[in-house]
This record gives C-alpha cells, structure tokens and sequence, in this order.
C-alpha cells in the first residue's frame, strides 16, 4: 500500500494487523486527505461492490484507520459504488478545495462523483457514469475494455490535471489530456503509450502513480502490473529527468523494491555454488528456469545479487525445483531438477570445480539414477537419513506426500532404491516441498514440509540419525501463513 506523500506501510488481505485495516475485497485501495485534518484517511473494497471510508485517528507517521463508514452514500443516500477489480481515484478536478471521486467500469467509462462538501466533511454527489464521454477500448482485432486503474496528475506547472489510465486488455498506459481549464476540464485521450520514449508495456492492467520519490520537485512514476500471469518485474520505477513543468522519463528499474522476486510457484534452494564459504541462493520458477543470486554480503548478513535469471540448463517443464548434492565426491555440486509434469527429473552433473560450476545434461531422473517413480509436482530434497555416508533422496509431491529413494550405492556412485511414495505416512494435504534440518541440534534430521496453503509442518525426530521417527509437532510452524505454495 503507498501514501500520496511516497512512504509505504504494508497491505492487510483481510487478516487483521495492528494498525492495518481489515480489507478483504478485492477494490483498489485509495489514500486521500478527505479531512483537513493533516493526515490520510483511507476508502477500501467493502461487499457487493460498495466503498468503505477508514478515518486514520493516528498520525501522519503513525496512522491508525478505523472504519467509520461501512457503506459509502451519496448525498441523496444513494449506494456509492465502485466495481471489483478497478482501482478509484481522487481528484480536485474543479479546483474548489474539495476532492472528487472517479472510479472505472468494465465498459471502459468513467463515473464522476462531485464532492459537494468541505474539506473537513466529504459529501458526494452523483453526475454521470459516462464522464467526459470517454471510452477507452484496446486497439485490437477484437476490441475489448475491462477493470482499469486510474490516476491524475499535473505533470507541467499549470494545474490542470491531466488522466492516466491501465486497462485490463491494454499492454501500456493511456494519457488523456486536459485540454481544459483548471475549474472546467475537457479531456481527450491523446496517447495509449504514455512515457516516450521508452514506453511502459506488460501483460497488461497497469496501475500508474507520480509521486517525487527523491524529493527534488519532480514527479516521478511508477508503474505496477495488476495483471495476474506477470508475476516479476512488476514494479517499475521511471525517474523524472527533466523539470517540475517539462518532464522526462527514464527507466531506472522494473523491480524498483529491489528484492528477490522469482515470481509464482517458486522453489529457493541455498548452496555455496563458487566454494567462498557463503550460502549462494538459487530459485525454480514457473517457467521452468532456476535464477542465481550469488551471495555478495557475508555468512551473517548475507547480501544476494542477481547473476541469471536462468542458467543454461536442457529442462522441458515448468515450476522447476532445484536441489543440489555431491553425488559422485569430486567435491562439487550436482544438481537434480524436479518439475510440475508426471515422473519428470532432470539431472545434471557438475563437470567444473569447486570454484566454477559447469553443469552437463545427463538425461532424467530415470535415465541417469534409474529414478522409476515420482509422481506430479516433484520437488526434490537430499539427506543421508540412515546415517551411511551417502545421500539418499526424497521428492515432494502434489498429493501432499514424500516419495524416498535409499542410496544403497556410495558417496561417490549412487544407486537409488525405490523405497516408498508414502514416507512414514506423512500427508500434508497438497503439494508438499520437504526439507531436512537438525533444528534442535541433537545430531539427527528433523523435518519441515511446506505446503500449499502457505503454512509450514514441522515433525521432529524422536528415532536416531540411522532410524528417524517423525512425530508431528504442528501444522503451522512459528505462525508462518505466506497464503500460497510454502517452501522452507
């Protein structure tokens, strides 16, 4: 969530937070100073459509919303409406000291509320569903118009706002200008790929918003992606480069937070790939790739940066899962893939040093470790559960359960034997990721399974490292719920 001034606080799906309202419908939040009372106050999804207004009694450093009005009305005391998936705005589109509301409909309109109230007490009159006679429609063979994200700004000094517009079947941003005055607009839409030069475009249904993000006078934009299948660099930061009156756009970042982001379905991994002694973070996507991120910090504050965001790996699938091992003792690090599709492992045997990986293609699991069955989703982990000097294998699956190979080769020619696809009558549910760790230190592996509602099974180990006993302890593990697939 993000303040007009720029600062940020985190968002609330419905759960409850100190300080954070309780938000659980799906309308694009607004922040607006409805009260001249020097702070922001906040207006949410409430059901059916309708607007809810949280009066922020705290601070402008510390806020505290607290819902007020749980359906917003007009004047008249007619429903304020704003519609699922489309994201309000504010506006003083007349300049009389009051701000007005605009939310977007599916049709591609716009509807205009007048605040016809003062500026320590809102009051919204109903105008029209079809302001301005706009109607956007993407260009396409097949033109369409859905859910929009809306925003003004005045980008030259004259005040007169101008508006911006992310619609759902649109790849870039609309600016319509305001070929208007300050009290009496007249808007027309000028541009579909609003910066030039280097214009903005994505899956689509973009939310654009300005804010002088460094404090040098300029209004910026940033740009994130609504749209669901665009799950990484969906946060892009344009810094202004010219002036407050004539502005210029230059991209600096598509991942403006500038923290690890693999998209959906991510499966993380750490190993100390270039042998410095630090844990190096690798990650399986959905689109079958695994990014590195070698860690540039220390072993107590590690600090990861981006090296690919794929390594050159032969993998037909998606929602890869990483897991590397020294299979053959040559002191490097192998690595075994699982992936979303049916019995599908890929191995690739690490050919370089310590220092300097080389991975070769060496078939699946089948070809190479004679790995028969493996079930949907494979998600694989290595432990020398039987304490005999060599790793043996489990693979999480989507049923929930663990498949367990024993290695009854070697540390440095290891032979898989299909043990078991329901290790010690363990079943989380859905799409199980298993890791082993010795978490009490008592010298044996303990295990944490995560899952697909987003928490986290921890069973501890109340067997011997050669003949663990997994006794369940809880299913959410230190409250961890990140409401998505869970990987420890």
């Amino acid at each position: 969530m993000r303040l007009d001034d720029g600062s940020l606080f985190p968002s609330n799906m419905g759960i409850g937070a100190t300080r954070n309202p309780d938000l659980a419908y799906r309308m694009g939040l607004q922040i607006a100073k409805e009260y001249n009372d020097g702070d922001f106050d906040l207006f949410g999804g409430g059901e059916a459509q309708t607007v809810r207004f949280f009066r922020n009694v705290g601070t402008s450093t510390a806020p505290n919303f607290i819902l007020e009005i749980n359906e917003l009305h007009t004047n008249t005391g007619d429903i304020i409406f704003s519609e699922s998936n489309c994201v309000p705005t504010f506006c003083d589109i007349d300049n009389n000291g009051t701000k007005d509301f605009f939310t977007g409909t599916a049709v591609g309109q716009v509807t205009f509320y007048k605040n016809i109230g003062s500026p320590n007490n809102f009051s919204f009159q109903y105008i029209t569903d079809f302001w301005q006679n706009l109607l956007i429609i993407s260009p396409a063979l097949d033109p369409r118009h859905g859910a929009n994200a809306l925003e003004f700004a005045n980008l030259n000094g004259s005040g007169i706002m101008d508006l911006f517009w992310g619609d759902l079947y649109s790849h870039g941003i609309y600016r319509i200008r305001n070929d208007g005055t300050i009290t009496n607009p007249n808007m027309v839409v000028a541009d579909s790929s609003f910066p030039h030069p280097d214009s903005y475009y994505s899956l689509g249904y973009n939310s654009q918003k300005f804010v002088d993000i460094d404090n040098d006078g300029k209004k910026d934009l940033f740009v994130s992606v609504l749209y669901l299948s665009q799950t990484k660099n969906n946060f892009t930061y344009y810094k202004n480069t010219g002036t407050a009156t004539v502005p210029s756009y230059q991209r600096i970042s598509n991942n403006y937070l500038n923290n690890v982001d693999a998209g959906s379905n991510s499966q993380i991994t750490f190993m100390d790939i270039d042998n410095d002694g630090k844990k190096d973070l690798f990650i399986g996507n959905d689109l079958g790739q695994i990014e590195y991120y070698k860690n540039t910090g220390t072993t107590t504050a590690p600090a990861f940066t981006l090296i690919t965001e794929a390594l050159p790996l032969t993998i037909a699938g998606f929602n890869s899962a990483p897991a590397f091992a020294d299979l053959d003792g040559n002191g490097t690090q192998d690595l075994l893939v699982g992936t979303y599709y049916k019995d599908s492992v890929y191995y690739f045997k690490n050919i370089g040093t310590p220092e300097n990986y080389n991975f070769q293609y060496m078939g699946t699991g089948l070809q190479a470790l004679g790995l028969t069955t493996l079930g949907q989703a494979s998600t694989p982990t290595f432990a020398d559960i039987d304490n005999d000097g060599d790793k043996d294998l489990f693979l999480g699956n989507s049923n929930g359960k663990i498949y367990y190979y024993r290695n009854d080769g070697t540390s440095t020619a290891p032979h898989y034997t299909f043990v078991t696809d329901f290790y010690q009558s363990i079943d989380v549910g859905d799409d199980s990721t298993p890791r082993f760790c010795d978490i009490d230190g008592d010298g044996d592996y303990d295990l944490f399974i995560g899952t697909r509602a987003g928490t986290i099974w921890f069973y501890l180990n109340t067997g011997s490292p050669s003949s663990p006993n997994f006794v369940l302890q809880t299913t959410t593990y230190k409250n961890i719920n990140v409401f998505g697939q869970t990987c420890p």
